[in-house]
C-alpha cells in the first residue's frame, strides 16, 4: 500500500507541474478586487481519466467530455489586492470515446469549491482555488469522494459594464480519486455582479 500511494502522490506532482506548464505565464483572470460580489460560472472542457495500473487499460489516458458550472454567493475582498470567493459547483462528464472493448462510464458530481484570488491590475490577476465533490455514475448509482486542484486563467471581455463583468477563462484542473487521477482543460465563461466595488488600484 505504501508504495503504491507513493507513485500516486509523485504522479499527482508530475500532473500539477504539466498543468502549470500549458497555463505558462497566462494565469490571468480579470478584475479589479470585489468587495463584495455574486457571480456564476459555466465551463466545457476536455477531460482526461488516468487509469491505475490494475485497470488494466489499453490506453494511458481516457478522454471524455465535461460540462460544468458554479454559483459564488460569496466572494469579498480581504485587502486591495486579495480576493476570496465560495459557492456550489457541479459538473457532467460524459463517457469516455471507444478504443478497443473499454468505455469508461459517464458520471455527475456536485460540491463545494473555494478560491483566492492575486489581482495584478484591473484587467488581470491569478487564481487558484480548490474544491471537494460527491460524484456518482449515472449508469450505476455509484457514489465516490472527489477532490479537484483548479487554476483558472482568462480576460475581461468587456469594459464598462457598471457592475457586471464578463470574464473568458481557461480552467485546468486535477482531479483526485481514489482509485485514479484525471486532468482537464477547457473553456469558459465567468459573469460577475459587483454588490459593492472598490475603487481601482
Amino acid at each position: 500500500m505504501g508504495v503504491v500511494a507513493g507513485r500516486r502522490i509523485k504522479r499527482i506532482i508530475l500532473i500539477a507541474i504539466i498543468a502549470l506548464g500549458m497555463v505558462g505565464t497566462n494565469l490571468l483572470v480579470a478584475g479589479v478586487p470585489s468587495e463584495e460580489a455574486f457571480g456564476a460560472t459555466v465551463e466545457s472542457t476536455w477531460y482526461g481519466s488516468i487509469p491505475s495500473a490494475f485497470h488494466e487499460d489499453e490506453l494511458p489516458i481516457r478522454s471524455h467530455l465535461s460540462f460544468g458550472g458554479t454559483i459564488t454567493p460569496f466572494a469579498f475582498g480581504i485587502s486591495e489586492a486579495w480576493e476570496l470567493s465560495a459557492g456550489v459547483t457541479g459538473f457532467y462528464t460524459t463517457r469516455s470515446m471507444i478504443y478497443g472493448t473499454t468505455v469508461w462510464r459517464p458520471f455527475a458530481a456536485l460540491g463545494l469549491a473555494f478560491d483566492a484570488t492575486y489581482h495584478l491590475d484591473q484587467q488581470f490577476s491569478i487564481t487558484g482555488g480548490s474544491a471537494v465533490f460527491l460524484s456518482m455514475y449515472t449508469q450505476t448509482r455509484e457514489f465516490a469522494p472527489l477532490w479537484r486542484l483548479k487554476i483558472s486563467t482568462g480576460y475581461e471581455l468587456l469594459q464598462n459594464l457598471g457592475r457586471n463583468r464578463l470574464v473568458l477563462s481557461i480552467p485546468v484542473s486535477v482531479d483526485v480519486r481514489t482509485d485514479y487521477i484525471s486532468v482537464s482543460s477547457g473553456i469558459g465563461i465567468t459573469w460577475r455582479f459587483e454588490r459593492k466595488q472598490k475603487e481601482a488600484m
